[in-house]
């Protein structure tokens, strides 16, 4: 933010019961200064010229869409949610701007995790001067990307050198080509059968974790059907993460 005083975060949970929190400092040294869960809007203070960061996750790995908003002190860039989506292969990006001011355009980065960004592309600023209170629109598309599992994100960047850094969106290559994952039953009790559908790359893998992200089990992919046994597991809810060198799908399984 340019000025010192309160920001107002509101959420929109379309299908999702969302939980936010918001931290200062860096990357490396996140200090977490709020949070709310269904508690919205969220209101907290900031100071000018420092780096705030949101984290929006779904209660027991939920997963699903929202949007978020900003209002309070002025803003460099008054902006949308930034969106993707795969296209012949080629990741696309979009995303617009209500207001800029001094903006001097947008650095794209993406991650295979999640967290180790890199610059793939830079998209200018539209605006005269870098200011303006029409809303423009953005677009970038990444032909340097291959297959898998990606992460985008865009780092506004002012004239005078401040940034800010957008929400995060994750794209799948395989789900262009049509490649699903099952299990069943679900909920389970002992015995599961996960069956995948599509065709399968090399170093296939099928990763179990707990609510909480620990590694339960893995297990190797050489058929379509794989059958294991749960029945020593705790009640709860599981992930099962498939991953090859092309499609990465997770689903929820029930435990009881």
């Amino acid at each position: 933010p340019e000025e010192t005083g309160d920001i107002t975060l509101d959420i929109d949970e379309w299908d999702i019961d969302a939980t936010v929190e918001v931290f200062s400092g860096d990357c490396e040294n996140p200090q977490s200064i709020a949070c709310a869960d269904m508690q919205f809007p969220l209101t907290f203070p900031v100071t000018a010229d420092e780096t705030y960061f949101f984290r929006v996750y779904g209660w027991d790995g939920e997963e699903g869409e929202f949007n978020i908003s900003l209002t309070g002190v002025p803003l460099p860039v008054s902006a949308s949610d930034l969106k993707g989506k795969i296209v012949n292969k080629v990741p696309q990006l979009s995303w617009v701007t209500y207001s800029e001011h001094n903006n001097q355009g947008f650095e794209v980065q993406r991650a295979n995790d999640g967290k180790s960004f890199t610059t793939v592309g830079y998209v200018s600023s539209k605006s005269n001067n870098g200011s303006s209170n029409s809303i423009t629109s953005y677009e970038f598309q990444d032909r340097t990307y291959i297959a898998g599992e990606a992460y985008y994100r865009y780092v506004q960047k002012d004239i005078d050198g401040k940034t800010a850094v957008s929400n995060i969106v994750r794209l799948e290559q395989g789900k262009e080509n049509g490649f699903t994952i099952s299990a069943y039953p679900n909920p389970a009790t002992g015995k599961v059968s996960i069956a995948t559908k599509g065709v399968r790359a090399a170093n296939s893998l099928i990763t179990l974790t707990d609510a909480l992200g620990k590694t339960v089990h893995t297990w190797p992919v050489s058929a379509d059907l794989l059958h294991v046994d749960l029945s020593e597991l705790p009640a709860g809810i599981y992930l099962l993460k498939y991953t090859d060198d092309l499609n990465n799908q997770v689903i929820k399984l029930s435990k009881q």
